[in-house]
Parts: C-alpha cells; sequence; structure tokens
C-alpha cells in the first residue's frame, strides 16, 4: 500500500497520512530540511524544531490525508534557518545577546521566472522560506 504516516507531537491523537506518491514527493522536496533538521537536532541534543504547515482531510477511518505540506526547520528559539553555517550564527547571536535581523530567503525556480522578465517571479510560483 506503500502509505506514510506522520504522527505530530502536539497532536499524537490525529495521524497524518501521506499516498505513496504524495510520500515521494515529500522525501524528494523536503530531504534538504530533513536532513539538516536531524544533523542539527543529533549534534546539540534537542534543542531545535521541525515546523510543519500544510492542508488535509478527515478520512472516515479517522486519519487525516495531507494534502499539501511545507517544512521549516527553527531553532530552539523558533527562529529559521537554511543552513548549518546560519543556524551557528544565529545560536551565537543568540548566546551572546545581540540584536540581529533575519532576513528571509526565496528560492524560485528558473522554470517559475517570467520569461525575459530577469529575476522577476510569477505570483504564487516560487517556494518562499521565513
Amino acid at each position: 500500500h506503500g502509505a506514510e504516516r506522520i504522527v505530530l507531537r502536539h497532536v499524537g491523537d490525529m495521524p497524518f497520512v501521506m499516498d505513496p506518491d504524495m510520500a515521494r514527493r515529500f522525501h524528494k522536496r523536503f530531504a534538504g530540511e530533513l536532513a539538516l533538521w536531524q544533523a542539527q537536532d543529533s549534534a546539540r541534543g534537542s534543542e531545535g524544531h521541525l515546523v510543519i504547515a500544510g492542508s488535509f482531510a478527515r478520512r472516515r477511518q479517522g486519519t487525516f490525508d495531507l494534502i499539501e505540506v511545507a517544512l521549516m526547520p527553527v531553532t530552539g528559539e523558533w527562529m529559521p534557518y537554511e543552513t548549518s553555517d546560519e543556524r551557528y550564527l544565529i545560536a551565537r547571536a543568540v548566546a551572546d545577546k545581540r540584536r540581529f535581523v533575519k532576513g528571509r530567503q526565496s528560492r524560485c525556480r528558473d522554470a517559475d521566472r517570467e520569461p525575459g522578465a530577469q529575476g522577476h517571479r510569477r505570483a504564487g510560483h516560487c517556494d518562499s522560506h521565513p
């Protein structure tokens, strides 16, 4: 059957299910985020979190099908990061009680850029990562 279940800490009584196609796309799309979070989490103890956002539908069996999903690794202070170097810098700034501004990163595939419009993106076609 190939479906995968995801159980979230804060809603442990609400198992989410990904069909085989969704699971394949999930692991392909979020391989980097999952690896980064797992590496950082195991290296420093359970300091960080993995934020998940998505839409779902309830099945008659009491489980919930994930329709769309996004992942974002964050520090123990809930600051998003995209690389281990960035996480280190954030941790250092927090430990030193420094004030800083964390900008947002936007990743857009070349196919999502409008032809001939250098750097301009079509609305709604790019993943934005806080």
